[in-house]
């Protein structure tokens, strides 16, 4: 079931890609934008984790933490975005169990578009290639982004369309800029 902006966020309960604990706590008092994602390998993931990467910092200027969250064991996510130097926490929740409390969709037509396939075409120009089978977790999974208040209130839910539909950094940075209390957090 979707979640509406609106509501208190779900508990965040679960542990990050080198076993360590992470949970509402943990983020209490801080704007962030939980990202969700499919397996470790995903070419597609892969591609929108580097631009989160890449930008962090300015995320972490407009105040905003970023989380993102795989249905992968965090084997499988340490040894995929080994030597991307993230500088954020990523929840390996292959039981997906964040999954569910959040409403993350999954559709085998989500690989279906030409979004998709533009995504796809892209990771592989930079290298970013995944075997055609075996994925832990399986291969369904659409992308969602939730922006949780400092007070730990959705403000935002976005429920990718296809497996390629997240919201970008500059997509992130234009809904804090729209909602001026979250600046204040």
């Amino acid at each position: 079931m979707r979640l509406e902006a609106g509501r208190k966020a779900p508990e965040i309960e679960g542990s990050d890609m080198f076993g360590e604990p992470v949970s509402t706590q943990d983020l209490a008092g801080r704007t962030v934008i939980l990202k969700f994602y499919r397996f470790a390998a995903c070419p597609i993931c892969n591609l929108h984790v580097r631009e989160l990467v890449r930008r962090a910092g300015e995320l972490e200027a407009a105040g905003v933490v970023p989380v993102a969250v795989f249905h992968s064991p965090a084997h499988k996510l340490r040894k995929s975005l080994d030597g991307y130097q993230v500088p954020f926490t990523v929840i390996a929740d292959p039981q997906k169990r964040l999954f569910r409390a959040y409403g993350v969709e999954s559709s085998l037509g989500g690989m279906f578009t030409g979004a998709v396939a533009r995504d796809y075409g892209r990771a592989m120009r930079a290298g970013i290639f995944s075997r055609p089978i075996g994925h832990e977790g399986g291969i369904q999974g659409h992308p969602a982004d939730f922006l949780i208040d400092s007070e730990g209130v959705l403000r935002l839910a976005h429920y990718g369309r296809d497996y390629a539909d997240t919201m970008g950094v500059d997509a992130v940075l234009d809904a804090v800029t729209a909602m001026p209390a979250l600046r204040l957090s």
